[in-house]
């Protein structure tokens, strides 16, 4: 059963529906802020017309709220980020607004359990400490393995959420999902405590710390930034010792890193078909349309026009994060 809150039905499945929310049966929807899902037991995702075109989908999404998911059963693999991540029974991945995804693999006994969000219910985070927290966090671990007694408590709070909101006599829905929604936060926040508690602590190296700090700028500023410098700048260094360090940490220059996360930021928008292409070259900070498509055709070998028609990129030489 699939259950909607305050949802723009084209919208939402469109943004979500990438991570195989559309696999998950019929549903109800009543809005365009929060999305309820999860599979039945047994259920054969990959033989369902909605997921079909999505795990076969050769371009990334963007996602537009935050997205819990927690696997009950089979596996996945994912890429958020330019990064590959297997998903398995017990692991539970989080993702915030604004990053790109892409559903590679999903195994026909695939169960799932998930809740999408806007910044609508955000409420409960009343620390911009703790939500920064948070959000570096999932940003360099959205993949993590749970134990059986955390996966039952999600699981458990995600059910009487989804019950309640199916109920039509049920009074103060948004009341409701948001006072749940703390809950789920509250598990978030101890999680992640218990995690950065019984991580060992390893001595990075200096190289280690630039790439960290370079990749998390990089997620923050590529939209509008694309040159070595900028980031040298923002890390205290010089554009050729960035460089360097960063073709040693990663086996790829920094310029590629960019190139890359702009490129896949052109394909995510692109594939949703809701932007024109010079809204996109505005978006990404380009000069002209011209010049954008210029840039995206050299670097695809398509214009971004006829890679809407026919987004037959396949990316190569990714990392990837088993």
């Amino acid at each position: 059963m699939t259950t909607f809150v305050s949802m723009d039905n084209d919208n939402i499945i469109r943004t979500l529906g990438l991570m195989t929310i559309s696999a998950i049966g019929q549903g109800s929807a009543i809005g365009k802020d929060l999305i309820i899902a999860d599979t039945e037991d047994g259920n054969d995702v990959l033989d369902t017309e909605e997921v079909r075109p999505l795990v076969k989908s050769e371009h990334p999404y963007k996602l537009e709220a935050a997205l819990c998911l927690v696997c009950k059963g089979g596996s996945m693999k994912v890429r958020i980020n330019l990064i590959e991540y297997s998903i398995a029974s017990n692991d539970l991945m989080v993702t915030m607004p604004g990053e790109i995804v892409q559903c590679l693999e999903i195994s026909p006994d695939c169960r799932l359990t998930l809740i999408g969000f806007s910044d609508k219910y955000y409420y409960p985070i009343t620390s911009g400490e703790q939500l920064n927290t948070m959000s570096s966090f999932f940003a360099q671990r959205p993949v993590n393995h749970l134990d059986d007694e955390k996966v039952s408590d999600l699981l458990s709070i995600i059910g009487i959420m989804r019950r309640r909101l199916s109920n039509p006599a049920t009074r103060e829905k948004e009341l409701i999902i948001k006072g749940y929604i703390n809950a789920l936060i509250i598990e978030a926040y101890e999680l992640i405590s218990d995690i950065l508690t019984n991580t060992p602590k390893i001595n990075r190296t200096r190289g280690e710390i630039i790439y960290s700090d370079f990749m998390s700028l990089l997620q923050r500023h590529y939209t509008s930034e694309r040159s070595v410098t900028f980031y040298a700048s923002k890390l205290c260094i010089s554009p050729k010792y960035l460089s360097q360090t960063i073709i040693e940490q990663s086996g790829k220059p920094a310029t590629e890193w960019i190139k890359e996360y702009v490129l896949l930021e052109a394909k995510a928008l692109l594939g949703t078909h809701r932007y024109s292409v010079q809204e996109i070259s505005d978006r990404l900070n380009f000069a002209n349309q011209s010049f954008f498509g210029t840039w995206f055709k050299k670097a695809v070998g398509l214009s971004p026009r006829q890679y809407q028609q026919n987004p037959s990129w396949r990316p190569n030489s990714l990392q990837s994060n088993k």
